[in-house]
């Protein structure tokens, strides 16, 4: 039952995130700090669901009428570098296959942190961002620690 609510649920916003691509923003964020398909038990534990919600939030990005403004800036240009980095230097290592994962993890942060940079414009949608690491935080603080 969880599967099917934890689904339907990122389902419906991952529609809304073609019309609003901040909000894809938020679920990523969502999905990466709180990880709620390991809280179910069933065919959703296994589902990429942030690679979904991310495919679907660079979609809106570009169909989107808000267009995002990202604003390059020394600490993107830096970021962007480091990328590059770890890309040379996974590509070149003794045995890549034992840095791809690491890499992978890399990336995929790196990717969530350059669509916050050019999607969270304003104080509103910092604001909501901001709720959703405490939520997700808080969540596993009062159940762990009740």
């Amino acid at each position: 039952m969880r599967d099917l609510i934890l689904t339907f649920g990122v389902s419906l916003l991952g529609l809304l995130a073609l019309r609003f691509p901040f909000v894809g923003v938020y679920i990523c964020s969502w999905l990466a700090l709180m990880n709620p398909h390991r809280l179910t038990y069933g065919f959703a534990q296994e589902l990429p669901f942030n690679m979904v919600v991310a495919v679907v939030t660079l979609l809106g990005c570009v169909f989107s009428d808000e267009k995002s403004k990202f604003i390059v800036t020394v600490l993107s240009i830096l970021l962007a570098a480091f990328a590059i980095w770890i890309t040379l230097t996974t590509v070149l290592a003794p045995v890549p296959e034992a840095t791809t994962p690491l890499w992978d993890k890399n990336i995929k942060t790196m990717a969530l942190l350059f669509m916050v940079m050019a999607l969270i414009t304003n104080r509103i949608k910092l604001h909501g961002l901001v709720w959703i690491i405490v939520i997700s935080l808080g969540y596993y603080g009062i159940k762990g620690g009740g």
